[in-house]
């Protein structure tokens, strides 16, 4: 399920003789110039449907050329500050829409715009998510979605669909345990206790 480094300091190389269904990459990787380029060579030779997320998204945004090696159709998942730093700033929420669109389509990718709400986008597409909660707005949350958007890619989910269902049900998770335990003790793992229950909800 998680895969690290021979060596204890620092991620090295992202190589396995797993047979994988998908990928998620990028939580905890940090940025040392050797997991750059771990990162670098993995993009190079990945052919599974991939999630991009956190220290992974910063090192891309550093390195924006290396946007022309990502797979297609690659699931990215910032967060605004995250967005920002592969967009660049923008002046209002049109012209935010405007160049996530622009970017999906130049490099033929998913955006999922993590916030309240979330967006999906992919080319002129957008989906707005209506489910969620200011639960969600703990540490380890985006995590968790990056594993539930793993899953759905592992279990065949084209990556569209795979993002627009993963996100909605995410924030279901917190819409279910938010009336028995509140906003304030809820906490990443509610995620993952309560996903059962959200995709039982969709029945």
């Amino acid at each position: 399920m998680v895969l690290t480094d021979d060596y204890t300091d620092h991620i090295t190389a992202v190589t396995h003789k797993l047979k994988v269904d998908s990928v998620g990459i990028g939580i905890g990787m940090g940025h040392h110039s050797d997991t750059q380029h771990a990162l670098y060579h993995f993009l190079k030779m990945s052919t599974v449907p991939t999630v991009i997320d956190a220290d992974a998204l910063n090192i891309i945004s550093d390195n924006k050329e290396w946007l022309e090696i990502v797979p297609p159709k690659t699931i990215l998942t910032p967060h605004g500050k995250e967005l920002e730093r592969l967009l660049g700033p923008w002046e209002s929420y049109d012209e935010m829409m405007e160049k996530t669109k622009e970017f999906s389509e130049k490099y033929n990718v998913i955006i999922v715009n993590k916030g309240a709400p979330t967006y999906i986008v992919y080319m002129n597409a957008v989906f707005e998510n209506t489910s969620g909660n200011q639960a969600l707005a703990t540490a380890g949350s985006g995590d968790v979605l990056t594993g539930v958007l793993t899953g759905l890619l592992a279990q065949g989910y084209a990556p569209v669909d795979a993002a627009v269902l993963g996100v909605y049900l995410h924030g279901l998770t917190a819409n279910i345990a938010v009336p028995e335990m509140g906003y304030h003790s809820f906490i990443a793992s509610d995620c993952i206790a309560n996903l059962g229950r959200a995709f039982l909800s969709l029945d």
